[in-house]
Order: structure tokens, then C-alpha cells, then sequence
């Protein structure tokens, strides 16, 4: 993990930052947020799952009265709209305000504020070739992380998370790895668009470990952006052939032999690609 630095300024913190408040709890990610922490049995409290406790960005108000009636010290925010929503906003800084506008009035209530990105943001090559991602909704996530640093800087409580391609349970059916998972199983031609393109996989359960790691990680103590994107620099055409291996060896007999560890908040077990994958498939072959 790489560390991008900032800002510092110390905070001692006096009461453990165990109550959080999810924003955009349920999505991909969210989910399994909520499942790895179950498993775990942590002293955190997750919000934002429930009636009642489930709110937008643009909800200021409403956000900022839960936040301190149920003394929220942590706020984990995985909100993000559909990119077709750009289409409406060429300026492309609807959601940059609103969540900036949001903080402005929680940053002395806070402990921390975790945010979660991509590896678009990074605005660098992943493969020594340009790829950035230059559209109006990198651009937005780019401008949030940015302002979000420079807004808290003198507070020193927000962290940035810059994921690479998360997979697993609760995907999308219509995303890269789903899809040709789907295709595998079915004896289907994979079909594969630009299948030179390198992407940093990553299994979710994986950032969900991290996410919760960094609830109370006590060694952080500035406004910091944080690279996870994992081991897995694979073209999309190696992901295709290794789908295919191990959907072959799942329909071998594979089944009886395999467990999916879940990874340790301690980081020290980690779910790899090819276990990531076959426990996809070998739920999808249940399924």
C-alpha cells in the first residue's frame, strides 16, 4: 500500500471509533462490508443498513442530526451516482459539493471520514501506457479527493481509499468478472472487449477488511490517500483464460476440496485472485 502524503496534524483520540455510519451501505461493497464485519464480530457498530438509517449525500441535514444523536465518530462514505448521471451536469461537480458541503458541518463532530476511489483517480499509468480515465466521472472522483484533503487538512481525519477492480459476492451480473463467469459455465464463447487492458483485481472481502482495519487504525494521523490495489495486474484476456481454467477444475471435482478463507483484519490472510474466482464459480455452479 502506498501512502500519498499530505497534510499532518496530530489527533489524539479519547474514546474508541466504534460507531460508523455507512453511506451508500447497500451496494457491492457495502454488503460485503456489513458480512465481513458480522464474521469478525468487532467492537464497530455498523449504521446505515436499517430503516431509518439509510441516507443520500445530498441529505446535509439529516445525516448531520444522526451523525450526533447516535454519536458517530466514523463516517465510510461508498456513495457514488451512476455515471449516466453526468449527462445532466457538464459542470460534473454535483457530487463534490454535495459531500464537501456535507463535512464542512461535520468536520469538528468526526473522528474520522473514510472515502472510497478508484485506481482512475491516480492519474498515473497502470502499464506504462496512458490509460487514465479522463471521463466527466474520474474527473468528479478526482475533484472530491482533492477537496476532501484540502477542506479537512486542519482537522487531519479523513482517509482516502483508491481501490483497484473489486470482485465477488453481490457483483453486478453485468460486470467483466460475472460475466465471463457466467459465460464459462455456460460453454458460451467469452467475449472480450479490449482485451489488452490491464486492471488491478482485487477481491472485495479483501477492502472490506481494510475498510474496517482502518476504522481504528490508531498509526494514522493526518489527512492521507491510500494506493490498495492489490498483487493482480491482469490483461482482460488473462482474466478470460484463467476463468476458464478454473472453471474447468471446479467441474473436475474441485468442489469438495475447497474453502474460501475469509481474510483477517489483521492482514495477514488475504483472499488471492484464483480463490477469489473459483469461489465465484463454484457458487454459480450451486446457484
Amino acid at each position: 500500500m502506498k501512502n500519498s502524503k499530505l497534510s499532518t496534524k496530530v489527533l489524539v483520540y479519547s474514546i474508541p471509533m466504534n460507531n460508523v455510519l455507512v453511506i451508500g451501505g447497500s451496494g457491492f461493497i457495502g454488503k460485503n462490508l456489513n458480512y465481513i464485519n458480522r464474521i469478525h464480530e468487532k467492537e464497530i457498530r455498523l449504521f446505515g443498513y436499517e430503516e431509518g438509517e439509510i441516507f443520500r449525500l445530498n441529505q446535509v441535514q439529516e445525516i448531520g442530526n444522526f451523525v450526533e444523536d447516535r454519536q458517530i465518530s466514523t463516517l465510510i462514505s461508498l456513495a457514488w451516482p451512476l455515471k449516466n448521471d453526468y449527462r445532466h451536469n457538464p459542470s460534473n461537480t454535483l457530487v463534490a459539493n454535495q459531500t464537501l458541503n456535507l463535512y464542512r458541518d461535520l468536520d469538528k463532530v468526526l473522528k474520522r471520514f473514510i472515502s472510497v476511489g478508484t485506481f482512475s483517480e491516480t492519474m498515473k499509468d497502470l502499464d506504462g501506457k496512458n490509460r487514465l480515465d479522463d471521463s466527466l466521472y474520474a474527473q468528479s472522483k478526482r475533484r472530491l479527493s482533492k477537496g476532501l484533503a484540502e477542506h479537512f487538512t486542519p482537522f487531519g481525519h479523513t482517509v482516502t481509499l483508491r481501490i483497484g477492480c473489486p470482485f465477488g459476492p453481490w457483483d453486478r451480473e453485468s460486470r467483466l468478472i460475472p460475466s465471463l463467469v457466467k459465460a464459462s459455465l455456460g460453454n458460451l464463447k467469452l467475449s472480450i472487449n479490449n482485451p489488452s487492458v490491464v486492471l488491478p483485481m482485487i477481491h472485495v472481502y479483501n477492502i472490506a477488511a481494510e475498510l474496517l482495519s482502518l476504522v481504528n487504525d490508531k498509526s494514522i494521523f493526518s489527512n492521507t490517500i491510500l494506493d490498495y490495489f492489490g498483487d493482480n495486474f491482469l490483461t482482460v484476456e488473462a482474466i478470460g483464460q484463467a476463468i476458464e481454467i478454473l472453471s474447468l477444475r471446479a467441474k473436475s471435482g474441485l468442489r469438495s476440496s475447497f474453502s474460501l478463507e475469509v481474510p483477517s483484519l489483521r492482514k495477514n490472510t488475504l483472499v488471492s485472485f484464483e480463490d477469489g474466482i473459483l469461489d465465484l464459480i463454484l457458487k454459480s455452479e450451486i446457484t
